[in-house]
């Protein structure tokens, strides 16, 4: 799949306000998509997403405390963890395109912990 597309897809998918809901997508089964990985506070608040890459290792932002709990979020095609939320401008707001970190430019440092699965 091409960068190009990506940036088309991202830019013309994200429209709607911060709501909770999916922007452009449906809401998955609970447990049906096995690597994507909600990360929660103690009192099980959502505040940040990632990608199960390893069983003991989570590939996030370093950040995450963006918007609406969608910073360190995967961008995911084909079951391959393409990008990352590093930050964002508004939550879905079809004016400004998403943001997402290549995580291929970082594979062979994640590829150096042996936890590849999945990038």
């Amino acid at each position: 799949i091409s960068e190009m597309f990506l940036m088309f897809f991202i830019m013309f998918s994200r429209s709607g306000l911060c709501s909770g809901a999916i922007v452009g997508g449906y809401t998955p089964s609970p447990n049906s998509i096995k690597y994507i990985v909600s990360l929660q506070s103690s009192k099980s608040q959502h505040f940040c997403g990632g990608s199960l890459v390893h069983k003991s290792w989570v590939l996030t932002a370093a950040h995450c405390n963006i918007g609406c709990g969608d910073s360190g979020g995967p961008l995911v095609c084909d079951g391959r963890v393409y990008g990352l939320v590093p930050w964002g401008n508004g939550c879905g707001d079809s004016r400004f395109p998403g943001v997402y970190t290549a995580v291929s430019r970082f594979h062979f440092s994640i590829r150096s912990k042996r936890i590849n699965t999945f990038i």
